[in-house]
């Protein structure tokens, strides 16, 4: 349902995800299918900032005026930025700690 034009692009909708929210009989289940899909099963380098890319995707989704959807999508939009807040925090810690190590 998304899909990156190229690497160097960041991903964006297909014209499909909103189709698929706005004509499914539970159009709720649907987007919160989606929602659930965007947080990334693997990556590499930062999560933090692969969690970010997908906030911006979300902010792209359209789900219409319907309240139960928009108030679902601003649900999941400030949860998905409280988790790249706690994970670059965490990452920050984590990169001081390691800063301070010697390897040899």
């Amino acid at each position: 349902m998304c899909e990156a034009p190229s690497k160097e692009a960041p991903a964006e909708w297909k014209p499909l995800a909103k189709q698929l929210i706005e004509k499914a009989s539970q159009p709720e289940a649907v987007l919160n299918e989606v929602l659930n899909r965007l947080r990334p099963s693997s990556w590499s380098g930062s999560r933090a900032t692969k969690l970010e890319t997908r906030l911006k995707l979300l902010d792209q989704l359209d789900v219409g005026t319907l309240p139960v959807l928009v108030n679902s999508k601003g649900d999941a939009r400030s949860r998905l930025q409280r988790e790249v807040d706690e994970e670059r925090q965490r990452e920050t810690v984590q990169d001081k700690a390691d800063s301070g190590r010697f390897e040899y």
